[in-house]
């Protein structure tokens, strides 16, 4: 049986309430019937001795019957040098075993007297004799039943009892207080929980935001469960958001392979014969311009392909599949490297009525794939001209870096990063441009960590600036 909190500390203080009561109560009865038994005895003695002596009364049975009836208790006088009793409120029986008892040099217990159950206590008094000048040694014993004292129990429990009830309820007000404070907040955070999570929907961001959103007065225990629920919360939704972006590449992946598988053939056919005809038209002497523009768009289909190969690998295979092509990496002049792609992509700067400012500082060469350096300066390049549709100016760098490495940037004039803070833009699929599949910048980023370099982008006036750095040859 499954009980709430409430319910469990409610039952937990009543049972120690009335555990503790019992307890007392038992305890009390018996401190109780002790004091009260050992103060009648002896207050009863004491006062019996007094009077006996103050009285000058003989000490017969007829007085010690006179006491019985006054005190509601059975005496005996015993003379003391030789265990005679010389009066007693007990019958025959009894009186006979007491004289037994005392000349055994003994006291009597407490057992059966009259027919009941007594305490005995005695205590020792001297009396005057007639004729004799000291005075005569004796022993008054006292046969008190236990009804009194069982009776000054029941009430010393009975007072213990009556506060029991107040006290139980006392506890039960506590119990209830103390657990609403305890209780209420989950119950607050639950609530509130399940409206917010109605109205997100059953997903793992709709249960952040709304675990996000829940007020935070409350106790520190309870808040350091939400925040701890919210940690667990962020943890899941980033394990989905790169199980999903998994699912994805490897989807993509799988059908880009087969594209560029596809496309490579008649790609590798055109250019052949584009080859041929550039041969004819040499021979006859004929220059086109256009079969060097046809040229350019098949070298970048060219690196479109090899980015959709790309996809088909697994992380961390960049750099592996590099080493295995025979002087694929080498050392490469980044300058060459980022003309040659400002040749190819001059048409559309013009086009888009961009303009392009060089600032290249003298740098040692990079050990790197020119192809793979190419595309990535082509994708940073592209990137710049669609930030800016209505024109601007575009800034390409090659400066010395950190550490010995030689940076190269594209500096744009456009809007900037439109990503929100804490957003990894080089993440697949994350694009802030309609219709893109934000792969471009995912794939610049496995190219660099194929290459052993870094990619970084950064917004600065008037635009963004996207970087790469790579180690001297």
């Amino acid at each position: 049986m499954s009980l709430s909190i409430r319910t469990r500390t409610i039952l937990v203080l009543n049972l120690v309430v009335v555990g503790l009561a019992v307890a007392f109560g038992w305890l009390a009865g018996r401190v109780a019937g002790q004091v009260v038994e050992d103060r009648l005895v002896r207050e009863v003695l004491r006062n019996t001795g007094q009077f006996l002596n103050e009285r000058h009364l003989p000490f017969n049975d007829n007085v010690m019957q006179g006491l019985k009836h006054i005190f509601d208790v059975d005496f005996a006088v015993v003379r003391t040098a030789d265990g005679v009793v010389m009066g007693t409120s007990l019958p025959g029986a009894d009186r006979a075993r007491l004289t037994q008892a005392v000349r055994a040099g003994g006291r009597p217990v407490a057992g059966e007297y009259a027919g009941r159950w007594c305490r005995v206590e005695g205590c020792d008094f001297s009396a005057p004799v007639t004729g004799q000048d000291a005075p005569e040694a004796l022993r008054l014993f006292a046969f008190a039943p236990q009804l009194h004292f069982a009776e000054a129990r029941r009430r010393a429990a009975w007072m213990v009892a009556k506060f029991t009830v107040p006290a139980v309820l006392l506890a039960t007000l506590l119990a209830f207080g103390f657990s609403w404070t305890v209780t209420r907040p989950l119950s607050l955070l639950a609530r509130d929980m399940d409206q917010r999570a109605a109205a997100a929907g059953p997903t793992v961001a709709g249960a952040l935001e709304l675990v996000a959103a829940a007020p935070v007065s409350r106790p520190r225990e309870i808040a350091r469960l939400a925040e701890s629920f919210h940690h667990l919360l962020g943890e899941l939704r980033s394990a989905q958001d790169r199980l999903a972006a998994a699912e994805r590449l490897a989807t993509l992946g799988r059908l880009s392979a087969t594209i560029a598988h596809e496309l490579k053939n008649p790609l590798s056919g055109i250019k052949m014969n584009l080859r041929v005809l550039r041969d004819e038209l040499e021979r006859r002497q004929v220059d086109d311009p256009s079969l060097e523009v046809i040229g350019h768009e098949i070298d970048r289909m060219d690196l479109y392909l090899q980015e959709l190969m790309m996809l088909a690998r697994p992380d961390g295979m960049e750099a592996a599949a590099a080493q295995m092509i025979p002087g694929s990496v080498v050392p490469i002049a980044l300058d060459q490297i980022v003309e040659s792609v400002l040749v190819l992509m001059a048409a559309r700067c013009d086009h888009v009525g961009v303009t392009v400012a060089r600032e290249f500082q003298p740098v040692p060469a990079v050990l790197a794939n020119s192809g793979r350096v190419r595309q990535v300066v082509m994708n940073l390049l592209v990137n710049a001209l669609e930030a800016m549709p209505a024109g601007g100016t575009v800034r390409l760098s090659i400066t010395p870096g950190a550490g010995g490495r030689v940076r190269c940037a594209v500096t744009d004039s456009g809007g900037g990063i439109q990503a929100a803070p804490g957003v990894d833009i080089f993440a697949p699929f994350h694009s802030s441009k309609p219709g893109s599949a934000g792969l471009g910048l995912y794939v610049c980023r496995r190219i660099m960590d194929g290459l052993g370099g870094r990619i970084g982008g950064d917004n600065v006036a008037g635009g963004a600036c996207f970087w790469f750095e790579l180690p001297p040859a």
